[in-house]
């Protein structure tokens, strides 16, 4: 069990250097993140293989938030029963554009027990308002409990 929480990590801190490049974020030169936002995810469970809103976090109700340099979303939650996939979806400015954050989708391995697990997604920002909308599915098909968790934004006010 170790061995795949260890390559669970590692493959989520490739993929987190892999999203900071992609999003435009120079590695390099510290951002100045001097806010913070912290939301919970309420109990609830999913068999549909198509992404949809988790509870309280769907289009226009999850955290608004006004960023002018970077913005880091961190999603950690407790699941059980299968694989179950996450994606971060903002939504910008007066016509509401999406976006989804990279990379599109994270997936995290849950066996009959309840696992816990938690990725961060990074962007860069428009300086206009965000709504940060969280989604997830269970891509086989299988009943997945989500037992709970919570989403933190960081990110530089605007």
């Amino acid at each position: 069990m170790r061995k795949a929480s260890l390559v669970i990590v590692l493959a989520s801190l490739a993929l987190a250097s892999v999203g900071i490049v992609s999003a435009g974020v120079n590695q390099y030169r510290p951002l100045d993140l001097d806010h913070q936002s912290l939301g919970l995810i309420r109990p609830h469970d999913t068999a549909r293989t198509g992404f949809f809103p988790v509870r309280g976090w769907g289009f226009s109700n999850g955290a608004t938030i006004t960023a002018r340099s970077g913005v880091a979303v961190t999603v950690s939650v407790t699941i059980s029963g299968g694989p179950a996939e996450f994606q971060v979806i903002t939504e910008t400015g007066p016509d509401f554009q999406q976006a989804t954050m990279r990379p599109r989708l994270v997936r995290f391995e849950a066996g009959p027990e309840p696992e816990s697990f938690s990725f961060t997604w990074v962007s860069g920002a428009t300086g206009q308002h965000s709504t940060v909308n969280l989604f997830w599915r269970s891509p086989t098909g299988a009943e997945v409990t989500l037992h709970g968790g919570s989403v933190v934004i960081l990110y530089a006010a605007g």
